[in-house]
């Protein structure tokens, strides 16, 4: 199996373990643990996707007699079952995992029943396999990752990535700039800053330069839009005067909180230690970290007026979401960001679209090679999809940049979900 495709399965099942409620599922006779691995009273389990395209199957055995989850065969792998799903994921493997728990103990018997009860119909998962697929079409071949969300619901509709190491993980980085939407949320919140708040036009302030160099400054819609550093480290210090952890809360808020939610994606956080170098802090760099999806997430709160839904391949429709910050306050954001795509830093890119962005330029000290970010949604009024955009400067072999390079895969792929994917249409 392509290590895209053990990603993608493992991030499915690690839902489907570890959802909060039990799923309304009849129950099957028996239990799977007793059923011999590979003979015929084993019952076959599919998984499928939003539109019923089937794309795992299990159990099957391999020659030393572990149940494993298999690609669903195809064209390119029309022998994935008689082969034992060679490259399949191993339910003992995922089971170290899982918090290194077995994964008949905490399956429980909705899941049990979900994987391994032949009864039953395919069992639908939120990811949509053409979407999936035009995405990793879309990176190319490039160093990168694109997540797309349902805002409203959390659901993950397309992970594509091209970063999961040799062990299928994929890691958080230095967001940059894109982390300013949380730190300018932090001082809504607080009150230390509002829309109408004047930034001055500056080169560079306690040590922290613009990009380029660049004269930066406005309101807040306008620094939001330009990305404006030394406004950011300006807001930031107002925030630590009022309360020096508030930033912090604000950003487990976000799920930035050091918590791994997903087995094979490396937590997102803002660093123990944040405040020690909050210029740095204040623009993503320093210790914080962002994987793609808590990124994706980050955008699809602001689409949905501040509550944050929880990523999930797995909807618990009964799953309330949080308040992450006021509508107010994620109103403010979204013009900032529809700003970008207007005049500022994702101006310049295409295909054109009524979305909101926000770009993210990052330093990567390990490569020395700048990455780029960008995160947003559309449409910009009752918007249905948010994205994420993560191109890794390394794998390029250059230094990269939010506005030039992740801009346009961010718009390309929420045009693509918007004119081919959508249901019901637009």
């Amino acid at each position: 199996m392509k290590p895209q495709a053990y990603l993608l399965l493992t991030l499915v099942l690690t839902s489907l373990v570890t959802l909060s409620q039990p799923l309304a599922i009849a129950a099957g006779s028996g239990d799977w643990s007793e059923r011999i691995p590979g003979s015929s009273n084993v019952g076959s389990r599919r998984l499928a996707d939003r539109e019923g395209e089937i794309f795992a199957i299990g159990p099957a055995a391999d020659s030393d007699g572990n149940r494993v989850l298999c690609p669903a065969p195809d064209d390119s792998n029309p022998a994935a079952e008689s082969e034992f799903c060679r490259g399949g994921i191993e339910l003992a493997e995922l089971s170290r995992v899982i918090d290194g728990q077995h994964f008949e103990d905490t399956a429980q018997s909705h899941s049990r029943v979900l994987l391994f009860n032949r009864e039953l119909a395919p069992f639908e998962t939120t990811v949509i396999l053409g979407l999936q697929n035009k995405l990793t079409d879309l990176l190319a071949g490039r160093s990168g990752s694109i997540v797309v969300l349902e805002p409203d619901t959390g659901a993950v509709l397309a992970l594509a990535t091209t970063l999961a190491d040799e062990d299928g993980l994929v890691s958080a980085s230095p967001p940059g700039s894109i982390f300013k939407l949380v730190v300018y949320a932090t001082g809504l919140e607080q009150g230390v800053i509002d829309a109408g708040t004047s930034f001055s036009d500056e080169v560079e302030y306690n040590g922290v330069p613009n990009f380029g160099r660049r004269v930066c400054g406005g309101d807040l819609r306008t620094v939001i839009a330009l990305s404006c550093n030394t406004s950011v480290v300006r807001a930031a210090g107002l925030s630590a005067a009022d309360n020096s952890n508030d930033l912090a809360e604000m950003a487990a808020k976000f799920g930035i909180d050091g918590t791994r939610r997903f087995a094979l994606i490396e937590a997102s956080t803002v660093g123990a230690d944040f405040d020690r170098d909050l210029g740095a802090t204040s623009i993503g760099q320093f210790n914080v970290r962002l994987n793609p999806m808590t990124a994706a997430s980050l955008a699809a709160t602001i689409a949905n007026s501040g509550t944050r839904m929880t990523p999930s391949f797995v909807v618990d429709p009964d799953a309330p979401g949080t308040e992450a910050m006021s509508m107010q306050t994620a109103e403010i954001l979204a013009q900032g960001m529809a700003g970008a795509v207007d005049v500022g830093t994702a101006a310049g890119a295409a295909p054109k679209l009524d979305a909101a962005l926000k770009t993210g330029t990052a330093e990567d000290e390990r490569s020395g090679f700048d990455d780029a970010w960008t995160i947003g949604f559309a449409p910009r009024h009752e918007p249905v999809v948010a994205v994420a955009v993560f191109l890794d400067g390394e794998g390029a072999g250059r230094s990269l940049a939010g506005g030039v390079d992740a801009a346009p895969l961010a718009l390309s792929a929420m045009d693509l979900y918007l004119s081919t994917f959508l249901r019901g249409g637009q």
